[in-house]
C-alpha cells in the first residue's frame, strides 16, 4: 500500500473514533438534561436514574365504635359504707375499640330514702351521706344521653353508737316475775341503732336474776 493511503487511512480511523466518542458524550447530555428537567418541573431537582423510589404507605384507619353502640356500668369504691364516709363513683363505658377515646359521662342519685336529701354531699366523683338507708345511683352517657338500667346499690349503716336508751317494762318487779328489755342508740349522725346490744345487769346474775334474749 502507498505511504500516502496509508496515512489517509489512519486519519478516517482516528477522525471515526472521534464522532463516535462525541455521540456517546452527546447521548449521556441529553439523557441528563431530560432527567434535571423532569425533576425541575416536580420541584425535586435533578432526577437519580439509579434509585428506586420508596412506595407510599397509608396509614391504617382506625376503628371506632359508633356512639350509639357505647354503653356504660356504673361502679362504686364501697357499696357498703358507714354513715359519714365518702366513696368513689365510677363510670366504665363498654365496647370501646382498642385506642378509642372514652366519652364523657355523668352520674346521679335515682333513687333514696324519703327526707333523705339534706343528708348527701357530692364533691366531684365523691359522695358522703350521713342518713343510713338504700341509695340508687347510675351513669350516663352525655352525648348519646345512654343510662345504666342497672344502677349501684349503696347501703349505707349506722356508725358507732355515741348513745344508748335502755328501756323496762315493767319496770317494777316481785321476786320470780319477769320484765322485757328494750335497747336502742343513736350514732354520731343522729341514726337509729337497733341491733348489736348486750344485756348487763346490776347486781350480777348470780343474785338469781336471769336473762332470756334481750
Amino acid at each position: 500500500m502507498p505511504p500516502f493511503l496509508r496515512t489517509s487511512l489512519l486519519s478516517l480511523i482516528v477522525l471515526a473514533a472521534l464522532l463516535h466518542g462525541c455521540a456517546e458524550v452527546n447521548e449521556a447530555q441529553r439523557a441528563e438534561a431530560i432527567d434535571s428537567e423532569r425533576g425541575g418541573e416536580a420541584g425535586l431537582g435533578p432526577v437519580e436514574r439509579s434509585a428506586e423510589q420508596e412506595p407510599v404507605r397509608a396509614e391504617p384507619q382506625r376503628v371506632r365504635t359508633p356512639l350509639e353502640a357505647l354503653s356504660v356500668e356504673t361502679g362504686l369504691s364501697d357499696d357498703a359504707p358507714v354513715a359519714g364516709e365518702s366513696v368513689q363513683v365510677y363510670c366504665s363505658v363498654e365496647g370501646l375499640a382498642d385506642g378509642q377515646e372514652a366519652p364523657e359521662t355523668s352520674w346521679r342519685i335515682v333513687s333514696q330514702p324519703e327526707g333523705t336529701e339534706s343528708a348527701v354531699e357530692i364533691d366531684g366523683d365523691f359522695i358522703t351521706v350521713s342518713a343510713m338507708g338504700v341509695y340508687g345511683i347510675t351513669c350516663t352517657i352525655d352525648e348519646s344521653d345512654w343510662v345504666d338500667p342497672t344502677p349501684a346499690l349503696l347501703q349505707v349503716s349506722p356508725g358507732a353508737v355515741v348513745s344508748i336508751d335502755t328501756v323496762l317494762s315493767p319496770a317494777l318487779l316481785i321476786a320470780g316475775e319477769s320484765a322485757s328489755v328494750s335497747c336502742s342508740g343513736l350514732d354520731e349522725m343522729g341514726n337509729q341503732v337497733s341491733e348489736g346490744w348486750t344485756l348487763v345487769t346490776t347486781p350480777k346474775l348470780s343474785t338469781g336474776a336471769s336473762v332470756d334474749g334481750i
